[in-house]
């Protein structure tokens, strides 16, 4: 078994389980080698963290395959 995976998966739930709580972090990153589980694992996210309605206005996703340095802190600010 991978233990790499094993503390990846701990480390989503932790996450669903205070985003759960009311607690959340000013930033996310996902990542890893199978866009499925990525997608799954920012859905996951997203679904806790923005209403259908809000995530127009208030959601920026970005690949880190095709985003540079200077597109990213574009964004940020």
């Amino acid at each position: 078994m991978n233990p790499r995976a094993e503390s990846s998966g701990e480390s989503l739930e932790k996450a669903i389980h205070e985003l759960e709580m009311g607690r959340w972090a000013p930033c996310y990153l996902i990542y890893g080698p199978d866009d499925f589980l990525v997608m799954g694992a920012l859905n996951k996210i997203v679904d806790r963290l923005l209403p259908p309605s809000d995530r127009d206005l208030n959601l920026f996703p970005l690949d880190g395959d095709e985003v540079n340095t200077d597109d990213l802190c574009e964004t940020l600010l």
